[in-house]
């Protein structure tokens, strides 16, 4: 049984939001997080990192889960992991724990990336481009939101702590508005299991899997450090903070056109003009960082705005 596709894709969308925002959110503040608890610099990269690599190693997890169960009930278990793990971080004393209460936040992200695809191929299995470009246009707001008001949340409110705290309201939100939009339809069935050696990829699978790999790479490093490269350039944290907002804001246009340009045509070239402007922009951040940011952080929000969901829609 099926709701109505307006309803469903309001689920997906509200679900999506929540995928980066504590990722983004991290960057601005991390000179504040490693000052409060006494994190070491090594300690620091680790945070920032942490979560991509849990989503990498969950990823499998959540295929069984998926196939168990149904992708709707695994992005309900995924919320819940990404409100509880979000709050939790904001009250843990330490800098152990607070990277301890980053592992539920990267499974939580792991399991709504392996569960979302399958709900837009059951609802939207006629225009799954499209509706994968809306929901990743989600997720940039999400992103661009949280990197644009951490600095300012943070003052208003007493420190990074009570800004995480708030950041884990659109999560607390989302679980029930994921259930009646989306929950409800569902029918409980999961993906159809693999034969013997269904699990091996292929070549071009394997190709995929690099592309993904370096995609995730190229945005990790520049949301996680780009608003402390600037801090150090002299910037004011607000202002930096603008540069992590202008990369998730700036994916949103560009997943949109490129999932509307790219329908019906091969999207070999998209990819590949995406992942070059990828490269353009992170040459121009490592080694000409005095350049003005509204060069290359915008640049390497369309590049990899446009590339992430066109990378999606490939398997």
């Amino acid at each position: 049984m099926r709701g109505r596709p307006g309803v469903v894709l309001l689920g997906i969308v509200v679900a999506a939001f929540n995928l980066r925002v504590m990722i983004a959110g991290v960057g601005p503040v991390i000179d504040d997080i490693r000052a409060d608890t006494g994190m070491s610099s090594a300690q620091a990269g680790v945070l920032t990192g942490v979560p991509f690599v849990l989503i990498a190693l969950f990823s499998f997890a959540g295929v069984a889960l998926v196939k168990r169960t149904s992708p709707a009930r695994v992005i309900t278990l995924a919320l819940v992991w990404l409100a509880g793990g979000t709050l939790l971080r904001a009250v843990v004393p330490s800098a152990v724990l607070v990277l301890a209460t980053t592992v539920p936040i990267g499974v939580g992200i792991a399991l709504a990336g392996v569960g979302l695809p399958g709900v837009v191929k059951a609802h939207f299995a006629a225009r799954p481009g499209t509706v994968t470009g809306a929901y990743v246009a989600s997720l940039s707001v999400g992103g661009a939101l949280a990197a644009a008001l951490m600095v300012p949340l943070s003052d208003a409110l007493g420190g990074w702590r009570w800004a995480f705290a708030a950041s884990a309201v659109p999560a607390f939100l989302a679980i029930p508005l994921w259930h009646l939009t989306v929950g409800r339809w569902d029918t409980g069935r999961g993906l159809e299991p693999l034969g013997p050696l269904g699990w091996l990829p292929s070549r071009s699978g394997l190709l995929l899997g690099v592309v993904f790999g370096t995609q995730s790479m190229t945005f990790a490093g520049t949301v996680s450090w780009v608003a402390a490269l600037y801090v150090h350039e002299g910037w004011a944290p607000a202002d930096a903070a603008l540069t992590t907002a202008s990369v998730a804001l700036l994916s949103v246009p560009a997943a949109l056109v490129a999932m509307r340009l790219s329908h019906g045509r091969s999207r070999r070239a998209w990819a590949s003009a995406s992942a070059v402007t990828v490269t353009v922009a992170m040459l121009g951040l490592a080694l000409t960082p005095e350049t003005p940011a509204w060069l290359w952080a915008p640049l390497f929000g369309l590049g990899t705005g446009a590339l992430f969901p066109l990378l999606l829609t490939l398997p």
